[in-house]
């Protein structure tokens, strides 16, 4: 038997005539395909460094973007320093990216996973997949207090 091939068409959006835009395809965003619901998990690093390059197509890519909707957070802050300190549980003042996200959720702060992503990408200078809790504060622009 022979497998029903697909001819490649335009895709629009649920209950539209409007096709997706590229910045709606970003890492946790949700896309309808002939009424299946698929989850877009995980981007290789092409494709991020492609979002990045194109920040005005691929706003969750775009670091000051991500910043500005992250500043509307500012209010968070005290429960952000606790949720850093609570997931940092050996105490080395790094958080790795599902470490970041649980953080920022426990905190309130809704982010969606692609723009954690590239909040990490943007502060993760070592490239050790790891971002400094002083880093993410100091981008989240909260004065760390030196005890």
């Amino acid at each position: 038997a022979m497998a029903a091939v697909r001819e490649r068409t335009r895709l629009d959006m649920p209950g539209t005539t409007k096709a997706y835009t590229p910045g709606q395809f970003y890492v946790g965003s949700i896309i309808s395909v002939h009424n299946r619901l698929f989850e877009l998990v995980e981007a290789d690093e092409f494709s991020l460094k492609y979002m990045e390059s194109n920040p005005h197509e691929f706003p969750m890519s775009d670091y000051r973007t991500v910043v500005s909707e992250l500043n509307k957070f500012a209010d968070k802050e005290e429960g952000l320093r606790s949720a850093f300190i609570a997931i940092d549980e050996d105490g080395s003042g790094q958080l790795t990216l599902d470490e970041l996200a649980a953080a920022c959720e426990s905190a309130g702060i809704v982010l969606v996973r692609q723009q954690v992503i590239t909040m990490m990408r943007n502060l993760d200078t070592s490239q050790d997949g790891k971002v400094s809790i002083e880093e993410f504060l100091r981008a989240f622009g909260v004065a760390i207090d030196k005890e």
